[in-house]
């Protein structure tokens, strides 16, 4: 089977937890006697073969470049919004593609760069798409449902109109999948996807390895963040409330990842506690090696949390804030959920932490491999391609 596959980004080029499980999707797909395309923005027009995938780099075709969209002043960024609500300038290069590669489905994910005239195009050729539900982009151009240091319960005026293309094409789907049922549900009931012929929910995917949990015996606690430093993800939030934490027993606060400059720079000067520790960027493995605890204090709505389950596949437990889908992953038993809201919730978890109450097992690390290692989650997807080619 051919599948082609179109997200914003691919490898080596990273913004998020999309990037990584679109890549592992795709190299489970090939290990499977696939052929896949990816189809990515870029700085370059480039090709290459990764892992046994074929990448197809495209230079963004909009005013600013995807990667670089930020840097620019705001009304070019409005521009680059307006052009993004349908791009016909990837046309050509699609009918290209369509000649060498004649792809039997289309799986979309992220579409900024993109945009959704590629559900139009490949429709009006009658190649089945199914939709990948990864954030809200298609409710927000933000693709965050976020604003002024709030959760957007519904979509402002400007959300709606900016959105009204994408809702109208996204009746040309054939299939959806959302990443948790938070967000497919969330699309649904704003009357996306209104004539597809098949939905499900379809987590997503870390490659576990082995079955059980490393000992840890340490007479300290080690406390962790990862990921993206800005405020929607609730890194200032921690670091306030981490600051006013107190225990017995020695502990340390380690922040993995990176940000936009102006904000780290700022983080770190409101920082007295020398309990906290930044260490920049780095790799999962080596983070997730120092620490016994992580903390995802997000203050937007997670459309799945995958820190979550990379945290799960090295053996760490995991203190999350109740967001979106994440709040569908404690049923696994490795997850302590409090309410933001709640004065003085997150350190009375990370009390019990301290006192090691809250421990991850060798049956639940089995179990979180059973439902979110990549061979798994790969079958879903090929089960549901099957069920959309009939």
């Amino acid at each position: 089977m051919r599948i082609l596959v179109v997200n914003t980004l691919y490898y080596p080029d990273f913004q998020g937890g999309a990037e990584k499980s679109v890549q592992l999707l795709c190299e489970g797909f090939f290990n499977r006697g696939h052929e896949v395309l990816v189809l990515s923005n870029s700085n370059l027009n480039n090709q290459a073969t990764i892992n046994g995938v074929n990448v197809r780099y495209f230079k963004t075709r909009n005013i600013i470049p995807f990667l670089e969209v930020k840097k620019y002043p705001s009304i070019l960024r409005m521009i680059w919004h307006l052009i993004d609500m349908f791009n016909p300038f990837y046309f050509t290069s699609y009918k290209k593609i369509i000649d060498g590669f004649n792809p039997d489905v289309v799986l979309s994910n992220n579409l900024p760069g993109f945009s959704v005239s590629v559900w139009q195009f490949f429709k009006r050729k009658k190649i089945p798409v199914i939709h990948v539900l990864r954030d809200h982009a298609l409710l927000c151009p933000k693709g965050t449902m976020f604003t002024d240091g709030k959760r957007c319960v519904n979509q402002c005026l400007r959300c709606r109109l900016m959105s009204l293309p994408k809702k109208n094409l996204s009746k040309n789907i054939n299939g959806v999948i959302g990443i948790s049922n938070y967000i497919l549900q969330r699309h649904l009931n704003a009357d996306y996807f209104i004539h597809h012929k098949v939905c499900k929910v379809i987590p997503n995917s870390v490659a576990f390895n082995g079955d059980h949990v490393k000992e840890r015996t340490k007479d300290s606690i080690t406390f962790g963040y990862f990921g993206r430093l800005c405020d929607e993800k609730g890194l200032g939030y921690l670091i306030e409330e981490y600051a006013a934490f107190n225990c017995n027993v020695r502990h340390k606060l380690l922040v993995g990842g990176d940000g936009e400059p102006q904000y780290v720079k700022a983080i770190k000067a409101s920082v007295k506690n020398s309990n906290i520790e930044f260490l920049g960027f780095v790799s999962s493995e080596k983070f997730y090696e120092k620490i016994d605890y992580l903390i995802v204090p997000s203050i937007l709505e997670e459309a799945f949390g995958r820190v979550v389950i990379e945290a799960w596949q090295y053996g760490v437990y995991v203190i999350a804030a109740k967001s979106g889908g994440m709040t569908e992953l404690v049923e696994f038993g490795n997850l302590s959920l409090y309410d933001p809201s709640d004065e003085g919730a997150l350190q009375k978890l990370l009390k019990t932490c301290a006192e090691q109450e809250l421990k991850f097992n060798d049956d639940d690390y089995r179990l979180c491999k059973h439902h979110f290692d990549r061979d798994v989650v790969t079958n879903q997807y090929l089960e549901m391609i099957k069920k959309i080619l009939g």
